[in-house]
């Protein structure tokens, strides 16, 4: 499903997102899948939970710490919101619409 069209507003840690887009001149779809993971962070500004590429060349890297704005409004839970995730997707993940990326939870 699509993460527009997703209708939970909690993302847990394992939640996979797959989306192609251009890279460079070289690469003009290339294929990307990141995973929620969950990251032990000592500062306060920042969320407990960080992008990881889990597939091809960059497999294992950090593609973002997520800032604390992006943590679900509901209580007692450890999630990311994806009404936020939507609408910074762009800002915080990758330079692409996120109508275009897949959601796996």
């Amino acid at each position: 499903m699509k993460l527009t069209n997703c209708k939970k507003e909690d993302l847990f840690r394992g939640t996979r997102f797959e989306f192609s887009c251009e890279y460079n001149s070289t690469y003009k779809k290339k294929k990307h899948i990141l995973m929620l993971c969950e990251y032990p962070v000592d500062n306060e500004d920042m969320a407990p939970f960080a992008l990881y590429y889990i597939e091809g060349y960059y497999a294992g890297v950090m593609k973002v710490i997520l800032p604390k704005e992006a943590m679900t409004k509901t209580p007692y839970t450890m999630a990311i919101s994806r009404a936020w995730l939507e609408e910074n997707w762009e800002k915080w993940v990758y330079e692409c619409s996120p109508k275009k990326v897949k959601i796996k939870l």
